[in-house]
């Protein structure tokens, strides 16, 4: 005001935080959540978190220390992403991420899908911080770390184990503490500093989008083939079951006692039971 000049030209107006119910805070109730307690229990990180992530523009926020506790849990997680990574770095020799089309083509389709599923993600969070959709910016970070990074690829790169993929972890992680860092700017700086020889993360370039091209399809092949694995254990799973299940209809059948005891129509609702189970065994 005093030099004559608009000192900001957007607000983010956020709504009242609530208890678990959904009532307003206030002494009276004895409801309220003292930060400062929350912050010694489960860190500020988590904190943040549970304030963000989970919340729709416009409405009322719901925080109780379940919620925060379960944001606790995703920091631990970020945490053991980075020390595998980490770890896995200095044991291994170090390593450039292939960026030149005959290196790519040593990509296998689990790479292409992680740096496809990384740059779908990097789309999404500036489109939707952009918009100042942040629990929904944060909500991709969460799933893509945990069910997509953690879950799934660094699994196929113990399984894998080929000497580029460390290099794609790294480059992976790098950009994922660059998006997730003003969310959790606590732990990410941690990380950043013990893996980037003590560099501010703060201070580094935001993330536009990856460095080089990969292949959708190569992705969707991955995908189709995780998919396949899946159904294909399911119907092991089940023939199993229904061996199981037949056998303990055979048995019932063969058990004296029950054959002496049990009604006309209940034995033989057992058979056509066991009749049909043995047609599903046949065909499958």
């Amino acid at each position: 005001y005093a030099l004559g000049e608009v000192p900001f030209r957007t607000v983010y107006l956020h709504g009242l935080v609530r208890d678990k119910q959904g009532r307003k805070m206030s002494k009276s109730l004895g409801n309220g959540i003292d930060p400062s307690d929350m912050i010694k229990k489960f860190g500020a990180d988590a904190v943040r978190l549970s304030l963000v992530i989970g919340t729709t523009p416009g409405n009322d926020i719901r925080l109780y220390e379940e919620k925060i506790a379960g944001y606790r849990n995703f920091v631990n997680k970020v945490w053991n992403i980075a020390r595998f990574v980490i770890t896995s770095s200095k044991l291994k020799v170090k390593s450039s991420i292939p960026t030149s089309r005959d290196k790519v083509k040593n990509f296998t389709v689990a790479d292409h899908w992680i740096l496809y599923e990384l740059s779908e993600l990097i789309r999404r969070v500036n489109k939707n911080l952009e918009n100042f959709r942040f629990s929904a910016a944060g909500e991709d970070i969460y799933e893509f770390m945990w069910h997509k990074l953690a879950d799934i690829y660094i699994e196929e790169t113990k399984r894998e184990k080929l000497p580029h993929q460390q290099a794609i972890l790294e480059y992976v992680l790098e950009k994922c503490l660059i998006m997730l860092h003003p969310f959790v700017p606590f732990v990410t700086e941690s990380i950043w500093r013990i893996n980037k020889n003590h560099k501010l993360l703060m201070v580094q370039p935001w993330v536009e989008k990856i460095d080089f091209k990969v292949s959708k399809i190569k992705a969707l092949e991955f995908i189709n083939a995780r998919e396949t694995k899946k159904q294909s254990a399911l119907s092991e799973q089940k023939k199993q079951e229904l061996k199981k299940y037949i056998a303990s209809l055979e048995s019932r059948l063969s058990n004296k006692d029950f054959l002496s005891k049990a009604p006309r129509e209940v034995i033989e609702k057992e058979k056509a039971r066991l009749t049909e189970a043995r047609a599903k065994s046949h065909n499958a």
